[in-house]
């Protein structure tokens, strides 16, 4: 049985992320049947995914300015000097220039994270389904997060995203958020016939999509 998110996604009780102290957040969690190339052949890019998308995630929402880590930012910070390939990605950071101000740059593995996070996906789009379907055709997996924002599809994928919000925020039937512990991990699923789209938001704030039928 493979988690949907792995577990690395989230704390353990002792860690408790945006929540009270001792909430066990791997309670609840979401699995599905999996062979061994989808489960333990993984594991060592889940933790990484894991760091990387919690480091993205911390830095858009202004986290690492607090005066007070939360626990599980501590964690993050730590792993950030002991993995190697967090060290790597640390080492080759560069600083550039932007609108506003000079901004330092990773180059975080896009591809592994992408193909991760696509896994998440089809596992998320099983279950949904009770283990009676799986997602269609291919999967790409996208996000504004990952410069996308200067590719000519950029200005439609914030489009798709803000309209997931808009549907979670009118209530709309059917596009409400899913998941066991919203703060950590939240998707919504909307299928048409030519088109199965999902929204994923991590942290509740990096968001990825996962759109079917194309490949970029």
């Amino acid at each position: 049985w493979e988690h949907a998110p792995p577990r690395a996604f989230f704390p353990h009780p002792q860690l408790g992320y945006k929540g009270p102290s001792g909430k066990n957040y791997r309670q609840g969690l979401i699995s599905v049947p999996s062979c061994q190339t989808h489960n333990g052949d993984k594991s060592q890019d889940d933790n990484f995914v894991q760091s990387m998308i919690a480091l993205f995630a911390a830095a858009y929402a202004g986290r690492f300015s607090e005066r007070e880590d939360n626990p599980f930012l501590i964690k993050l910070k730590n792993r950030l000097h002991s993995h190697p390939r967090m060290q790597k990605v640390m080492r080759e950071k560069e600083t550039v220039q932007t609108p506003e101000g000079p901004m330092v740059a990773l180059r975080p593995e896009v591809g592994v994270i992408m193909d991760n996070v696509e896994l998440i996906a089809r596992a998320l789009y099983f279950h949904e389904h009770s283990y009676q379907k799986r997602w269609p055709n291919l999967c790409q997996i996208t996000s504004p997060h990952f410069d996308f924002g200067m590719t000519p599809a950029g200005p439609e994928i914030v489009r798709v995203l803000q309209w997931f919000r808009g549907l979670e925020k009118a209530k709309f039937m059917g596009s409400e958020l899913k998941g066991p512990h919203p703060e950590i991990f939240a998707y919504q699923l909307l299928e048409a016939p030519e088109r199965t789209v999902m929204r994923m938001t991590f942290y509740e704030t990096f968001e990825l999509l996962a759109i079917s039928g194309i490949r970029g």
